[in-house]
């Protein structure tokens, strides 16, 4: 954790380290039952580490009618347990107004999510989420020491470009897991990069679905026609990352 904190440059007399209290989610009257249920079995406890202001990394805030990004919180979270991460992260990012870098930590794993939202007209809170990114366990990537370096110099045109900018870079990293292309990759806009890694969550999903059709199969016929399915959906997965290979 400390050696991603050090890449955005944050000095330690902004950093917070202050405890948000579990119940300010679960007794929050805008949560289903279902969600508070996760924070209270899931969640051990919740800090808010820091606050990226302007006046701190020197980078001018922005605001349209559209999206805000004013300040950005970097949120620390450790896990009673795992599994729920996106889940997680979804109420995080409901419940706090501001962009968050969330780094959800279980045991000596700390996975990083980022979330795209924009401000809902109707009330003005900025809680209408767009789009969710976990990565899982950051330091087993194998590009993770490009990705940390190449966050140090993020566009700083003003916070949302620098937010966008590390989401960007985020997604190169998840979708460099298999080619060792980080670089590259990370220079392509960042609307490719989610349209990539969306087709290969469908691809991994529709290859496992395969695969566990197949063993409790029978029909013969059936195990041959699942296998040429699966055989077409690691064909689209081996497109897909030469594809990548090719930016």
């Amino acid at each position: 954790m400390e050696k991603i904190m050090e890449v955005f440059n944050i000095k330690d007399e902004y950093l917070l380290n202050q405890k948000i209290f579990k119940k300010f989610f679960y007794e929050n009257g805008n949560l289903k039952q279902n969600q508070k249920n996760l924070i209270k079995n899931y969640v051990d406890d919740i800090s808010l580490v820091t606050m990226i202001k302007p006046n701190i990394i020197n980078i001018p805030e922005y605001e349209d009618e559209n999206i805000q990004y004013l300040e950005i919180a970097i949120i620390e979270l450790n896990l009673i347990k795992e599994g729920k991460e996106e889940e997680i992260s979804e109420i995080m990012n409901k419940m706090i107004q501001y962009p968050v870098i969330l780094f959800i930590k279980y045991d000596r794993a700390i996975n990083l999510s980022l979330c795209q939202k924009r401000l809902d007209k109707q009330t003005g809170e900025n809680n209408i989420i767009e789009d969710i990114l976990v990565l899982k366990n950051i330091y087993d990537f194998k590009n993770v020491e490009d990705y940390l370096i190449s966050i140090m110099y993020l566009n700083n045109t003003n916070l949302y470009e620098y937010y966008k900018d590390l989401y960007k870079k985020t997604y190169a990293l998840e979708l460099s897991r298999e080619v060792d292309n980080f670089e590259a990759i990370s220079k392509q806009p960042l609307e490719r990069l989610q349209e990539s890694y969306n087709k290969l969550i469908k691809i991994d999903r529709n290859i496992l679905s395969y695969r566990n059709e197949i063993i409790g199969e029978v029909d013969i016929g059936r195990r041959v026609d699942l296998n040429i399915k699966l055989k077409k959906e690691e064909k689209k997965r081996t497109k897909l990352f030469e594809e990548l290979k090719e930016v």
